[in-house]
């Protein structure tokens, strides 16, 4: 079953805040990092795009935007951000379960920013190959979320609580499934994407925990 984006309305008015406190404001500079893929005139689709903070970036590159949640009082804020930053008119907004958006070869890029991970893993690799579907061939899906744990014992171990941690909070308030740490490009291959580049955003100095921005490129058909 397809989330709901219910259970994200009343996680609404904590949700940047949140962000910001538990990443040590590393979310942050990973969305503003992925801006620097967005080229002027292209068609961007942000999925699960929660209140906007990286769509708001986004506007000032001159792209075509789509943002795209269930959620309505996600959605709203969304709007009113664009509405106080001035950028409204050139952005279209939808309040829908991302696999009723039908927009086939349609998006240059597509985004999913910490979106993914609030689905259980058959229905996430369902999203991530419809999400696919809608970018055109040499198009690009640009996904941060919590870093997949690698390097030494002690390391993944920090990496799976920190990760947890942060999971069992959301499932408490919002109701999202728990899972293991999705190691995104290892479902590349099977949606006809391949890794481009994986960022690190480390939380902290003395602690090996971080967050990823992966850029995935959809293959050209021969």
């Amino acid at each position: 079953m397809q989330h709901s984006g219910k259970s994200y309305d009343r996680l609404a008015w904590l949700y940047d805040a949140a962000a910001h406190a538990y990443s040590g404001g590393q979310i942050h500079a990973l969305k503003t990092f992925q801006i620097g893929e967005l080229q002027t005139g292209q068609r961007i689709l942000y999925a699960g795009v929660g209140d906007g903070e990286d769509a708001v970036l986004a506007a000032n590159r001159r792209v075509k935007l789509t943002l795209l949640d269930a959620s309505p009082l996600m959605l709203e804020r969304a709007k009113r951000k664009f509405e106080a930053s001035g950028a409204d008119d050139i952005v279209e907004f939808i309040c829908s379960d991302v696999l009723k958006h039908q927009r086939p070869g349609y998006y240059d890029i597509v985004v999913a920013n910490f979106f993914l991970n609030i689905f259980t893993e058959p229905m996430m690799q369902a999203v991530l190959a419809h999400l696919v579907a809608m970018l055109k061939p040499g198009g690009k899906l640009l996904i941060g979320d919590f870093s997949y744990p690698r390097g030494r014992f002690i390391a993944r171990a920090m990496q799976r609580a920190y990760y947890y941690l942060s999971m069992v909070s959301f499932w408490l308030v919002g109701g999202t499934p728990l899972h293991p740490v999705y190691n995104y490009p290892q479902y590349f291959e099977s949606v006809d994407l391949r890794t481009e580049s994986i960022k690190l955003f480390w939380v902290s100095s003395l602690f090996p925990i971080a967050f990823e921005a992966i850029t995935a490129v959809k293959n050209v058909g021969l």
